[in-house]
């Protein structure tokens, strides 16, 4: 097991975890408009200037969050109860609930029982937190530190670890994600882009990492230094969207940009909600447990409420809110009668988390 450092649980990291989750809500809101059967080919793909800067933002930042989140709680989960109660961890609390969300889901819709809609990070995530936990037990019998290979007290060698990541992303990036903001996705279990998958492990563990680095981790600037993060997001992502969108300028250095803006947003978001979510809260306890079961259920009300709408006249920009809450709203409902005191929120939140403990 790797030597355990004293790790104070970062309720920051926690929301920022809950957030980027909810933001699936604001993605699949207008879902129903990259159905072409439902819409047309006319009307597919197509989007409100405004729409697409809200759900390209998203994109540009989201799922690299995500990969880097998992790596530091994996490093934690790792470092304090080791590698084989990690593995069975990842099984109970990814691979059960997304065999069972996807099965459902193609067995009323696609029927082909291989399609992962939106669980595809689920996938990702389980392969990778397999080979990881598999790496960690055999360090573990021939007694090698992984604390002590990616860790360093000299700066020069901490700068090219870090150089190194942002060199291999920006190189990774180009088969990764479209345009430098859309992320290459696999749609079945069989569609796996090696530069993708390669692609989001990099920033995985970037945050296996980051788990060693506690003055990042603790990252709480002030609120004039939270601005100039937000302006320069702000500006990096704007200057991503109008090279690519207007000018249709392509070179290697939008792969740059987009590693830049997405760097800069996830330090925003760090250092945003360490900032208002230091400690335990009622509303985190909440948002804790109510966001992973809504990733997981949202998809289907959404498209589903996105297609009422749709027919009665709505855009893809007007559909957006309202879609967000009917969808946010049935999915909890769905959660209280189906999940919340079932044996199944043992495999959701947890034995320890669920209202359902007869042992």
């Amino acid at each position: 097991m790797e030597s355990r450092i004293k790790f104070t649980r970062y309720h920051g990291l926690d929301a920022f975890r809950c957030f980027a989750m909810l933001m699936g809500l604001v993605i699949h809101a207008p879902l129903i408009f990259e159905i072409p059967e439902i819409v047309g080919l006319e009307n597919a793909y197509k989007y409100p200037p405004s729409a697409g800067i809200i759900l390209s933002w998203i994109h540009s930042w989201r799922m690299p969050a995500f990969f880097i989140l998992s790596g530091i709680f994996t490093q934690f989960i790792i470092t304090n109860w080791g590698a084989k109660y990690f593995l069975f961890d990842r099984f109970i609390r990814i691979l059960i609930p997304m065999l069972i969300v996807t099965t459902v889901l193609n067995f009323f819709w696609d029927q082909s029982f291989h399609t992962l809609y939106h669980l595809w990070f689920l996938y990702y995530l389980f392969i990778i937190s397999t080979i990881t936990a598999i790496l960690f037990i055999i360090a573990e019998k021939t007694k090698i530190k992984f604390s002590q290979i990616i860790t360093s007290n000299h700066y020069l060698m901490s700068l090219v670890l870090y150089l190194s990541l942002f060199a291999l992303l920006v190189f990774l990036t180009d088969g990764a994600r479209e345009n430098g903001l859309k992320t290459d996705i696999p749609k079945v279990y069989t569609d796996i882009n090696l530069v993708s998958f390669l692609y989001h492990w990099f920033w995985f563990f970037s945050g296996q990492i980051l788990y060693y680095n506690r003055k990042i981790l603790d990252f709480k600037p002030s609120k004039i230094k939270l601005l100039f993060y937000f302006i320069l997001g702000l500006i990096t992502h704007f200057s991503l969207l109008i090279l690519v969108f207007e000018i249709s300028f392509r070179s290697f250095s939008i792969n740059i940009l987009s590693v830049i803006s997405t760097l800069i947003w996830i330090i925003f978001f760090v250092g945003f909600f360490n900032k208002f979510f230091h400690r335990e809260s009622k509303i985190l306890n909440i948002l804790l447990e109510f966001s992973y079961p809504i990733y997981l259920i949202h998809i289907a009300p959404s498209i589903i409420f996105g297609f009422i709408m749709y027919e009665n006249g709505f855009d893809s920009l007007t559909m957006i809110l309202p879609n967000i809450i009917l969808s946010g709203l049935s999915s909890i409902v769905f959660y209280y009668i189906f999940i919340r005191y079932t044996p199944l929120n043992w495999c959701v939140n947890g034995y320890k988390n669920s209202r359902f403990k007869p042992f």
